[in-house]
């Protein structure tokens, strides 16, 4: 008996006298963190090793209180909700796998017998499980953590948003959105998106407007689009950390959907406003192991040499190197003679390293997406932000946790803000004509892909001084040795809410752009005017109704201009539905198609009236489908009142 493994007894609150105790191995019990307690002496139970559970039925703890194999053999469509629940209560520890040699945890193991057995298509069990994430943290991992779940969960929820709103207030109330209740619906809403975006998931404009209110808690549609939009909740951040200098990057991380680019400026400090080339700067180091060349150059109009860096990376460095054997060079110590040397002579005089105080400040571009990689169907809707620092680990790190002021840091941080984009959403007050100080919604700066939209944003950060880096005994640290973190912010229920917009575009529903834009706080709908000006399709529509709707600001006449002179066929389309716009915007669509064709430049203007041809042709031609489809119909409905197809003059012997 000494080799037989210790036991507990468990005993459940609704047990009759003639039940008898459960006996649990120990091992089996170290599975949940309750018992785990209880076996370390925490209660006095523990010490007489039998312990009462009072919110798990017998039979649900048959189920639970087994191996991980086991548990997963003896669950059922009709037990699994009991068992989850259970499991809940017990702490069932999901940061450990049990199964020796195995690599699959518990809830993976669940979610797959879940998902090949088809239970998700009873509707009963998935609306169950959608109304319990909320409550308990394991069924919210259980859906959060696999796609597969939320895809069968997904007509479920279709048909009952509202269990969204629970975990939507919560955000908006400033809870952590690292709950795990919250994960679920905010996947569950990204699961939404991401069928529409790839055409599995077939919602029109009203069930989507439905959606949104339904599950914002939201009192119409309007409110549903100002809570979307107006504060940076309800967001599910993608993590990624890469070391852009090393192993020939280039400065270059996060390829696919979030291409980002980072670079080093050289001294002297440039800020961002001021580089205008739309790329980056020739000077810029993008590789961990650039050199600095210190090149003399000694020309034949100059009575002394000059010396100046030139930046290269390590095989342009190699060019330059193999050029100079072949150029003249003065002798060190020597006059230049202008006699013996009929042009200019280069000697390089020193060659290093980069380092990081040789930067000046950090560069940094996300994007740009080529539009024709996606579907035009596809949305999206995200905040890009990043940091740099020189991770733990490294010798500078290692002697900065060592020093005074930065004892314990693990980390050495190469720029003042705490990111790129500032760290967080902001606001500021600003006065209206009342004298009353109004809160203006500032959300962080994001972007949004619709209808094939490529998209680009860019920021920049002063590196620390070379003599923090110093202080911090990073003074000759290494290019290669930095950490990039980026953050990508998603926000689904705003990708809901520019589904709506895509369907209202492409339908024509102009009412419903403009009732959204005025449903957005100006500042917010201003600086998507400024991104709705870029998509693929639909654009002088949409740039047209959206700014009507907001007041027409004083940049809509320079984007109006700038979009027709990209494509002259849209100015033909904005056509018919002209006068459903405010006089306001027909006065500046008028101005604006002024401008932009030029009576002398004659391409423009046959571009134009091909398109105005096309678009006249193309009314036509719908206009007589519609008649045929009118007559039709009629013919239709008039022998379905008659009982027969046949023609009356048939039916009259004539």
């Amino acid at each position: 008996m000494a080799g037989l493994e210790p036991c507990i007894s468990v005993r459940f609150a609704g047990d009759g006298e003639a039940d008898a105790p459960l006996l649990v191995k120990e091992s089996d019990a170290r599975q949940y963190k309750f018992f785990q307690k209880v076996l370390d002496g925490e209660f006095q139970e523990g010490q007489q090793r039998q312990v009462c559970i009072e919110k798990v039925t017998r039979t649900a703890g048959l189920v639970v209180l087994q191996r991980e194999l086991d548990i997963v053999k003896l669950l059922t469509k009709d037990n699994l909700l009991d068992a989850m629940i259970a499991l809940d209560y017990l702490h069932f520890d999901t940061d450990q796998i049990f199964t020796p040699r195995s690599h699959q945890s518990l809830l993976w193991r669940i979610h797959r017998r879940v998902v090949v057995d088809g239970w998700l298509r009873d509707r009963q069990l998935a609306d169950s499980l959608l109304q319990s994430f909320g409550k308990y943290a394991f069924i919210a991992r259980f859906i959060h953590q696999h796609k597969d779940i939320l895809t069968g969960l997904l007509p479920a929820l279709r048909n009952n948003p509202d269990v969204i709103r629970a975990q939507w207030r919560s955000c908006e109330g400033g809870e952590d959105d690292t709950d795990d209740a919250i994960k679920a619906a905010v996947s569950l809403v990204a699961s939404v998106g991401d069928g529409l975006s790839k055409g599995c998931v077939d919602m029109g404009r009203q069930e989507i407007a439905k959606f949104l209110t339904d599950a914002t808690g939201s009192s119409s549609l309007a409110a549903a689009h100002a809570a979307s939009f107006e504060a940076d909740v309800f967001t599910l951040t993608l993590p990624l950390t890469a070391r852009p200098f090393a192993n020939n990057q280039q400065g270059s991380i996060g390829r696919g959907a979030y291409p980002m680019t980072v670079v080093g400026l050289p001294h002297p400090y440039t800020p961002l406003a001021t580089v205008t080339s739309p790329g980056l700067p020739a000077n810029a180091i993008r590789d961990g192991d650039a050199r600095f060349l210190l090149i003399m150059l000694i020309s034949s109009l100059s009575l002394s040499p000059t010396c100046s860096w030139l930046i290269c990376t390590a095989r342009r460095f190699r060019e330059i190197n193999a050029l100079a054997k072949q150029l003249p060079f003065a002798k060190e110590g020597n006059a230049y003679n202008n006699q013996s040397h009929g042009r200019d002579a280069v000697r390089p005089v020193h060659v290093r390293l980069a380092v990081y105080a040789d930067v000046a400040s950090w560069c940094f571009t996300f994007g740009r997406i080529n539009e024709g990689n996606v579907a035009e169907s596809h949305v999206t809707c995200f905040a890009p932000d990043a940091s740099l620092e020189i991770p733990n680990g490294t010798a500078a790190a290692a002697r900065a946790a060592q020093s005074g002021d930065n004892a314990g840091r693990k980390a050495i941080r190469l720029h003042e803000m705490p990111t790129v984009m500032g760290g967080g959403p902001m606001s500021f007050n600003k006065c209206n004509g009342g004298g009353v100080m109004e809160v203006v919604p500032l959300t962080l700066p994001f972007q949004f892909q619709l209808f094939q939209r490529p998209w680009e944003s860019r920021g920049s950060l002063q590196n620390i001084s070379a003599e923090s880096l110093a202080q911090q005994g990073a003074g000759e640290a290494r290019l290669k040795d930095i950490n990039m973190k980026v953050f990508i912010r998603l926000f689904p229920m705003r990708v809901l809410a520019l589904h709506y917009l895509r369907l209202c575009a492409k339908e024509g529903q102009w009412d419903g752009v403009t009732h959204m834009a005025k449903s957005i706080h100006r500042e917010v709908a201003v600086q998507m005017l400024t991104s709705l000006s870029g998509v693929c399709h639909h654009r002088l529509p949409l740039v047209l109704f959206w700014a009507s709707a907001i007041g027409s600001p004083p940049h809509v006449f320079g984007l109006t201009t700038e979009v027709i002179r990209q494509n002259p066929a849209e100015a033909a389309a904005v056509l018919p539905i002209l006068l459903t716009l405010p006089p306001a915007v027909q006065k500046t669509f008028e101005k604006a198609l002024k401008e932009a064709i030029n009576p002398q430049d004659e391409e423009t203007f046959a571009k134009l009236h091909k398109a105005l041809v096309k678009e006249s042709a193309d009314r036509q031609c719908l206009e007589a489908e519609n008649e045929r489809l009118r007559q039709e119909n009629a013919m239709l409905n008039e022998q379905l009142c008659r009982g027969t197809k046949r023609s009356r003059d048939e039916m009259e012997g004539r």
